[in-house]
């Protein structure tokens, strides 16, 4: 128990899951979960499954267990009701979808090229009006 207790706006549930961007902890699995926390009044739970039997596995203060993401109810009931589908690999993709990803694998390998996923997505917020990426604000570039 991480004695964490929260609450969300009606609608709103939190998705406890590993903390994106870190590794996982040797011997550590933590199980993924959703919490409907616009209801739910205790403490959230936390599953950790120890991995590697005989393993010490330690827990500190200063390095993140996991990662609270607020998910829209409307967004599970959507999930429940789409079809699934699937291919036969790469082999299935469109000439456009192949085209693309070649020319980017070839970019990022080029040593020369730095930043190429920001630039792509400036210049995607340029084109777009509707476009917002996720946890970066526009800046000037004259700031740089």
């Amino acid at each position: 128990m991480t004695g964490v207790v929260a609450r969300t706006s009606p609608g709103w549930c939190l998705l406890a899951r590993g903390v994106p961007n870190w590794p996982a902890q040797r011997g550590l699995q933590l199980y993924e979960g959703v919490v409907e926390t616009d209801w739910y009044t205790s403490f959230l739970p936390t599953i950790l499954r120890l991995t590697e039997p005989g393993h010490v596995v330690r827990l500190y203060r200063n390095i993140p267990l996991m990662c609270l993401q607020p998910v829209h109810r409307s967004t599970l009931a959507a999930s429940r009701q789409a079809e699934l589908v699937t291919g036969q690999g790469v082999a299935e993709w469109p000439d456009d979808l192949w085209e693309d990803l070649v020319a980017l694998r070839r970019r990022r390998q080029d040593p020369q090229i730095r930043g190429s996923y920001r630039r792509e997505q400036a210049r995607r917020l340029r084109e777009r009006a509707d476009y917002e990426p996720v946890g970066v604000e526009e800046t000037d570039p004259s700031d740089r």
